[in-house]
């Protein structure tokens, strides 16, 4: 599991579903600019707008790993 930190910039609003290419003018993409609940970080930007900030590894016990096989 990752825990990133992501830097937004100048956001535009994309909608759910929408097969419109990256708004090259905007930075990220929400779906609600004032209360957003979900975030687009365009491929052009992964290398400077998010950073890693925690590695959460964890090891499942055998039965709990049986019930998902």
């Amino acid at each position: 599991m990752l825990l990133c930190r992501a830097i937004l910039g100048n956001m535009g609003t994309i909608k759910p579903g929408s097969q419109d290419e990256f708004l090259s003018i905007y930075d990220s993409g929400v779906d609600n600019c004032s209360n957003p609940s979900y975030y687009v970080i365009w491929p052009s930007k992964l290398g400077t707008h998010i950073s890693l900030e925690y590695l959460i590894s964890f090891r499942l016990t055998p039965e709990i790993q049986g019930k998902f096989s």
